[in-house]
């Protein structure tokens, strides 16, 4: 199977997220259509903490799988050419990021359902912040599947996904990949502007 499902999610200041929750797809609206749009939630975004944490990095939740630097190198890689490709700035890699990309790689691939949110109900922002990235703006993109090294090209095929990988407010990046016993990987990218 070349990929399961595939989630997006984006964080804009005072939008209003609205989830379809049989497909977990993300779409952002004005807070004028709050009301107007089943399943909507408000959830104001304004930024993490001010100041990253001077302590070590924290640990993820499960260890990245084998072949995670791999799929890191090559999704960076490939996002920077599309970058480039639309006048935009490159992404760097942060440690920070990688963790809280990997905590929901690893709740991905041990519920076997795509998401943005744990069992423990901590979103793409908590864990963001949990993991001490202090950010302006912040958004992710998950998949589950046997082939993650495709996850590049089903992200940019899709209209949500694509946005938050071109998104020219993004100049940091984070990655996780995690294996489930007798399932599939679960994956994750979370692109962020520091704050």
């Amino acid at each position: 199977m070349t990929g399961k499902g595939i989630g997006a999610i984006g964080a804009v200041g005072p939008w209003v997220l609205a989830v379809v929750l049989s497909g977990c797809i993300v779409i952002p609206l004005p807070e004028s259509a709050v009301g107007k749009v089943p399943f909507a939630i408000p959830l104001r975004l304004g930024g993490g903490p001010a100041t990253a944490p001077a302590g070590p990095v924290p640990a993820p939740r499960c260890a990245p799988a084998a072949g995670t630097e791999r799929f890191a190198a090559a999704t960076l890689a490939a996002a920077n050419r599309q970058r480039a490709a639309q006048g935009l700035g490159p992404l760097r890699r942060v440690a920070r990021l990688d963790v809280a990309a990997q905590d929901q790689a690893c709740d991905i691939a041990a519920r076997q359902k795509v998401g943005h949110r744990g069992p423990d109900g901590r979103g793409l922002t908590r864990r963001v912040g949990d993991a001490g990235y202090g950010w302006s703006f912040v958004a992710e993109n998950t998949g589950l599947g046997d082939q993650p090294e495709r996850a590049f090209d089903l992200w940019m095929a899709s209209p949500g996904h694509r946005a938050n990988l071109l998104n020219p407010r993004v100049t940091e990046a984070g990655f996780g990949l995690a294996l489930a016993s007798g399932g599939q990987a679960g994956w994750g990218m979370v692109v962020a502007a520091p704050r």
